[in-house]
């Protein structure tokens, strides 16, 4: 937990749990809901993760390649998903 830990595509673990695990649930959900939706039926997602939390997010280092901490990593995971969101 204290250091970096990439995937083979060069992500941090743990940013692929908080944050691409949601894109990828979201990708494949989409068929579905938009299946019922053609059908009649209202479908829906939300997403809560540490609501109220976040912090500043580093355009030049959004990998946290340069400035990796587990604090950052949880810092930055919500303000990505409410970014993901709007």
């Amino acid at each position: 937990m204290a250091e970096r830990d990439e995937t083979e595509e060069g992500i941090d673990k743990k940013l692929v749990v908080h944050y691409c695990a949601k894109w990828t649930f979201l990708f494949h959900l989409l068929p579905p809901l938009n299946k019922a939706n053609e059908a009649g039926e209202m479908g829906a997602v939300m997403s809560v993760l540490a609501a109220g939390k976040g912090g500043a997010i580093y355009l030049e280092d959004l990998a946290l390649k340069k400035g990796y901490s587990v604090p950052m990593a949880s810092f930055i995971a919500p303000t990505c998903n409410n970014l993901m969101w709007k």
